[in-house]
């Protein structure tokens, strides 16, 4: 009887031991098998944003550009003409350039001739629907709105020219002559005098007074002569 007494005393001192030791009785799950890992709740899922519907594009009309005025129709008084002469490698030569409102409608360029004493090139203005210039001797006529040449006139061979436009015609005189030239709009010569005599040269004006042609000279006291341009007779002013 004691020593049952003794055993239990035994137990109850070791269960008070494990006690205050923290133990804790060993799982009961069996050796070896995986202990299972809790199952994650699941994240509910974001409720997607509605689609905005697509908001129609604003409709852009381009800005209208001003329409070309077709060049026929341009007043030939509103294009412009710019002459340039030009040197190189001794030679001499020019451009000629129409224009309306800043655009360039066409560029004519000369021959080149040779540099001289005189000029080669020389510019005289635009009348009606042409443009004109003498380009080494000949008379050249450009149509005011494209350029094309309508037409050449190479009796005249003057230089460094002097020039009147009067009735329809075109009068010239060159420096060293011919003293007069003159051609009609269309390029036909219906004038020509080579020298009114020795005592007149380098023309300077050619003006009209009354019926006749005035031609100024820058020699001799800077005589003039008035020309009857029916026959071409002169009377010295």
């Amino acid at each position: 009887m004691k020593k049952h007494a003794f055993l239990a005393l035994i137990l109850v001192l070791c269960l008070l031991v494990l006690s205050a030791c923290g133990g804790a009785p060993a799982s009961s799950a069996p050796v070896g098998e995986p202990t299972p890992e809790p199952t994650p709740e699941a994240t509910p899922e974001a409720t997607p944003e509605p689609t905005p519907e697509p908001t129609p594009e604003a409709t852009v009309k381009p800005t209208a550009k001003p329409t070309k005025k077709p060049v026929a129709n341009i007043p030939s008084v509103e294009i412009t003409v710019e002459f340039k002469r030009k040197m190189e490698e001794a030679h001499e030569y020019a451009t000629v350039t129409a224009s309306h409102d800043g655009e360039v409608l066409w560029t004519y360029q000369t021959a080149k001739f040779p540099a001289g004493q005189l000029d080669a090139v020389s510019y005289i203005q635009q009348w009606d629907d042409a443009t004109f210039l003498v380009e080494g001797g000949t008379v050249v006529a450009l149509d005011i709105r494209t350029g094309k040449v309508l037409w050449k006139n190479d009796e005249f061979g003057g230089a460094s020219i002097k020039y009147l436009f009067h009735n329809g015609k075109l009068l010239l005189s060159g420096y060293f002559g011919p003293d007069l030239f003159i051609v009609t709009l269309n390029g036909k010569t219906v004038g020509r005098v080579d020298s009114f005599g020795d005592d007149y040269y380098w023309p300077c004006r050619l003006s009209m007074e009354g019926e006749k042609l005035r031609i100024d000279y820058e020699c001799n006291g800077e005589p003039s002569i008035l020309v009857d341009l029916n026959d071409m007779s002169f009377t010295v002013k």
